[in-house]
């Protein structure tokens, strides 16, 4: 297929109309939708640089004239520079819709770190509570056993002291009996010996 100056031009025009619709597409804040305006731009500048080749070479073969073909082919390389530029400019967008993405990553992660160090530092405060709590109730437990134990060991205390007194004041009552038991005995010997000297007085009469 002959590639003529005129079908170059008419290329040229859908490819600017092309080139309208891929700029807004560039202005999307996706990335996705940047990378496929930075793709497309760049597949339509081969596409032209293409035809442009093309058409020149056919412009050489119909044995036009060599320094018109080098001034169409001059004209054309302005022509697709906007392209070009235009395309610096969404390889621009795109770096720096890269580098908002690696920040917005780099910002979650940072907050689900922090999420996640909250969390275990919850989960280690309640875990130091709860130890807290089981060595206090331990120590409670303990405190009431000693407790518990030094009552048996007083009352045990007071019960051998109780004990000790009683013997004591047996010891000490013992003594005190035999003296009256042996005042009583004492009392009868003497009366009955009166009575026995009265008798015997009555009968010598």
């Amino acid at each position: 297929m002959a590639f003529t100056e005129e079908r170059f031009k008419r290329q040229l025009a859908i490819a600017e109309i092309k080139l309208d619709e891929i700029a807004e597409l560039s202005n999307s804040e996706d990335t996705a939708d940047i990378t496929t305006a930075y793709e497309q731009i760049g597949e339509l500048i081969k596409r032209l640089d293409k035809l442009k080749d093309e058409t020149a070479e056919y412009m050489l073969e119909a044995e036009s004239d060599l320094e018109h073909v080098k001034e169409w082919t001059t004209t054309q390389k302005e022509s697709i520079q906007s392209f070009r530029e235009a395309r610096q400019r969404i390889r621009k967008q795109l770096d720096e819709a890269v580098e908002r993405d690696v920040q917005l990553k780099l910002e979650k992660e940072l907050h689900i770190q922090r999420v996640v160090n909250e969390e275990q530092s919850k989960y280690r405060a309640q875990q130091q509570m709860e130890i807290e709590e089981a060595a206090a109730r331990q120590q409670r437990r303990e405190e009431e056993w000693y407790r518990q134990k030094l009552d048996f060991e007083r009352q045990i205390e007071a019960s051998r002291a109780e004990r000790v007194d009683h013997r004591e004041e047996r010891a000490s009552s013992a003594p005190s009996t035999q003296a009256v038991k042996l005042q009583n005995i004492q009392s009868h010997h003497s009366l009955v010996t009166t009575r026995t000297g009265y008798a015997f007085g009555i009968s010598l009469q």
